[in-house]
């Protein structure tokens, strides 16, 4: 629960820390050069950075719960290698392709 929280507030603090100044009166004001910077582009950084550290949790458990090893992790196990091996032999064979094409080359 403690956790929680102290993610909950760590991604409210970052959602106003960046180039440009934002703070809380000029949103609840309406200053909609602040709601568009807040929507455009903390909003979407702090959701792509939740979505990553789930994303990579959920694989180190799948890693740990195949392995039957609590101590292995994506990069202890070579996904993260074998990913890399994929983009570059997409790189390599298909060199004008976009990158969800990339994405779906096989890996060795």
């Amino acid at each position: 629960m403690i956790l929680a929280l102290i993610l909950a507030v760590l991604s409210i603090a970052s959602l106003f820390i960046g180039v440009l100044d934002m703070d809380v009166s000029g949103l609840t004001a309406g200053d909609t050069e602040q709601v568009e910077l807040l929507f455009i582009s903390r909003l979407p950084r702090l959701l792509a950075i939740l979505c990553t550290g789930v994303g990579m949790s959920v694989a180190g458990l799948i890693m740990q719960q195949l392995c039957m090893n609590k101590f292995v992790s994506p990069t202890t196990g070579a996904t993260i290698s074998s990913a890399q091996l994929g983009i570059l032999l997409a790189l390599l064979f298909m060199p004008t392709s976009r990158f969800a094409q990339r994405g779906c080359f096989p890996a060795g």
